[in-house]
């Protein structure tokens, strides 16, 4: 297992010995305004560590990708993950807030590129 250090928020993945792997959310995607450079910034740990740690691993695809509550630091790099990655299967705790904007984003990825999903 693999935790990802994400600032606040969580990202992990479970590699298990059948070759499987399991990422378990996948921290933060925010965009805010820099004072000093005048400019929005945008950070997005799906791509900046994410991405990274996956490609270098040789992962190309995951078997599943796990939601544990639809907060922006936990699921806000799950779509990038999911829209340049293989995702088999996209699962969502139960029990929570399936209107909210993570939630419909996943939702929607999941849907375009023909993703199971449980929430």
């Amino acid at each position: 297992m693999i935790t990802f250090d994400v600032g606040q928020g969580d990202a992990a993945i479970i590699k298990f010995p059948d070759r499987k792997t399991m990422l378990i959310d996948g921290g933060i995607q925010q965009t805010y305004f820099d004072e000093k450079k005048q400019r929005q910034i945008s950070y997005d740990v799906g791509e900046r560590i994410i991405e990274p740690y996956l490609l270098a691993s040789g992962i190309r695809e995951l078997d599943l990708v796990v939601l544990s509550h639809p907060d922006l630091d936990h699921g806000g790099g799950l779509a990038y993950v999911m829209q340049n990655f293989k995702v088999k299967q996209l699962i969502g705790i139960p029990d929570t807030d399936l209107d909210s904007p993570t939630h419909q984003r996943l939702r929607n990825i999941a849907i375009s590129r023909n993703i199971p999903y449980i929430f």
